[in-house]
């Protein structure tokens, strides 16, 4: 392709010095070659004229009669005027020598004509001498007007040359121009079956994301419904051994702590399950404290960071209501926050924030840790099922961000994760804000996600 456009190139530069050398060779003959010609005819006619004259001056001058003297000067004039104006006109080294000659036979033939007419008289030399005189200038304009109209016909042929050579120039062009015009179609053609089979593959790609995670949405709910039981068994376990046992002190607190975390799972559970249940879709109406899920969610963990020596930090915000359930607020939160502390392995720095933005209509919560993060370009790749970042040696299936990211979306938010330059891994999540009591009949409740 290149190739072609580089000889379309050179063919429009041959086209365009083509039509120069035309016009330079147009204009030799139009400046110099035609009025050559018509100067040299004309100066023959003249002195044909003049060369017929003398010998008749001569001749009425014998027999008494006058004929006027200045039709000889004007005659001589008109062919002085006319090789004046050749002179202008731009010559070469022949043509200046056959011009030399022309202006030596005018000097003779006037020498010639000044003898017959002073000496009518003198016999019939006289006038074979003009004759003479005048047939060696005629001679040496014939031979200007041959060597124009030869230079003429040569720069004919050079301009037939160039036309014909033009013409092949031209059909090459045209050669070329379908050439390019098939190599366009071709990869055109090319880049359309390329696009097409990206996005058939694009369409299969997402339809397998979607089976994936209609997979993992029923997955989450068997999980959750399978899960209850025992959740409820131990849940009436401890409130046995609450009722019949009067703990105090460290195991109060400890026993404090377990129950208070079995509360939140069965919260998160039902909350699964209910979201499971509803198709993958929100809760009509559903609506969480943020606040107070993320301290319930910051304190149920506070333990397991100590254990890993992770200052586990959560900014103080305002309270604010998000438009999901407690129980799906706490596994958006909980899940980047298990990974932080999961994978911090051995960073010298180990600190995990939690923080609030107020972007608007949503919201969007931050989780942010000194570990080793993730590789680059895997930032999106960490969102789908079944992908763990590389290298980790951490039991995971790759289910935690993905069941994340399905939440999210499900409820009018998005998620994403970026690097900071302080080598800061940051987690994040939006969710549109819950409507105000009384609204929620004004208009559609998915406005604003």
């Amino acid at each position: 392709m290149i190739g072609v456009i580089f000889l379309l190139l050179a063919a429009t530069v041959f086209s365009h010095y083509r039509d120069s050398t035309i016009d330079r060779r147009i204009d030799d003959i139009l400046d110099n070659a035609m009025p050559g010609v018509q100067r040299f005819a004309g100066a023959r006619g003249d002195l044909r004229r003049l060369c017929s004259y003398v010998p008749e001056y001569v001749e009425s001058a014998r027999h008494g009669r006058r004929l006027p003297p200045t039709t000889v000067a004007a005659y001589r004039q008109q062919i002085q005027g006319t090789l004046e104006g050749y002179r202008e006109l731009p010559t070469h080294t022949q043509e200046g020598t056959l011009f030399q000659s022309v202006s030596g036979g005018l000097r003779g033939l006037d020498d010639a004509i000044r003898l017959a007419l002073s000496k009518p008289d003198s016999g019939d030399d006289a006038i074979t001498d003009v004759r003479r005189q005048c047939d060696l200038t005629d001679d040496a304009l014939r031979r200007l007007v041959e060597l124009q109209a030869t230079k003429g016909a040569q720069l004919g042929l050079a301009i037939l040359k160039v036309r014909r050579a033009a013409m092949m120039i031209n059909a090459l062009c045209i050669g070329l121009s379908i050439l390019a015009l098939g190599l366009a179609a071709w990869m055109l053609r090319r880049t359309v079956r390329e696009l097409e089979a990206e996005k058939d593959n694009q369409r299969k790609q997402t339809a397998q994301m979607t089976v994936r995670a209609e997979e993992l949405g029923l997955f989450a709910g068997r999980v959750a419904h399978d899960v209850l039981s025992p959740l409820s068994g131990i849940s009436i376990a401890m409130q046995f051994v609450d009722e019949r046992m009067q703990l105090e002190g460290s195991p109060r607190v400890l026993f404090d702590r377990g129950r208070a975390c079995l509360s939140r799972i069965q919260q998160t559970v039902n909350g699964l399950l209910a979201f499971a249940r509803a198709g993958a879709q929100p809760e009509p109406g559903a609506h969480a404290d943020l606040r107070v899920v993320a301290e319930e969610v910051v304190d149920m963990l506070r333990g397991e960071a100590e254990e890993k020596r992770v200052e586990l930090t959560l900014k103080p915000f305002e309270s604010v209501k998000v438009r999901c359930s407690p129980g799906v607020l706490t596994s958006l939160l909980s899940n980047p926050l298990r990974n932080s502390l999961k994978y911090m392995g051995d960073a010298e720095v180990r600190k995990v924030e939690v923080r609030m933005i107020d972007i608007g209509k949503s919201i969007r919560m931050d989780v942010e840790d000194t570990g080793p993060g993730v590789a680059p370009g895997m930032e999106q790749a960490v969102f789908q099922p079944y992908v763990r970042a590389a290298g980790s040696s951490q039991g995971s299936i790759g289910l935690g961000l993905s069941t994340m990211k399905r939440l999210s979306e499900a409820h009018g938010g998005r998620v994403g994760l970026h690097t900071s330059q302080a080598n800061k891994c940051c987690v994040w999540f939006e969710l549109p804000k819950a409507q105000p009591e009384g609204a929620e009949g004004a208009g559609n409740p998915h406005d604003g996600w």
